[in-house]
């Protein structure tokens, strides 16, 4: 594994750490957390990514948005974000679905690459593990071209903000 991906990954093991009760997408613990209701957590994106086969890797950073129903200890909602990939100097949109119970959440969506000779469309799934403010996740891209896979680790700080 190359030595910019170690960074991110170290990140997510300090992550996986004892479990905090609430999640990244919620309100801290003690203001009704587990209520039914809507919330829009809004913030940074701090990973790497590494390609598959001939593409690079290096530092990611960006923003991420989602919109987040709670049902209690699960949660289903949609995300959007925008990431620089450094080591490849290419932007990365995505938007998709995700779905969880207590700390553990899956995503599947799409991905878009802008920046290189031509647009890079790709699938994309991942696993997220959130604790309080801060969340911490591995993706596989899938390129639906000849361009290559990419998997991307990092660290979630989202700040909540409720809906009414």
């Amino acid at each position: 594994m190359r030595r910019h991906l170690l960074p991110a990954l170290l990140a997510l093991a300090l992550l996986l750490g004892p479990p905090s009760p609430s999640r990244a997408d919620v309100p801290p613990p003690g203001t009704g957390a587990r209520e039914p209701g809507w919330w829009l957590p809004a913030g940074m994106n701090i990973g790497g990514t590494e390609g598959l086969g001939a593409r690079g890797g290096g530092f990611l950073l960006g923003a991420e948005v989602s919109a987040v129903y709670l049902f209690g200890t699960l949660w289903s909602g949609v995300w959007g974000d925008a990431l620089y990939a450094f080591g490849i100097e290419r932007t990365r949109i995505s938007v998709g679905a995700e779905a969880g119970w207590f700390l553990f959440g899956v995503e599947l969506g799409y991905s878009g690459e802008l920046g290189g000779p031509k647009a890079v469309h790709a699938l994309r799934t991942g696993f997220v593990v959130t604790g309080g403010l801060v969340g911490a996740y591995v993706r596989w891209r899938h390129a639906l071209s000849a361009d290559g896979d990419d998997i991307e680790a990092g660290v979630l700080l989202k700040w909540p903000f409720e809906l009414d």
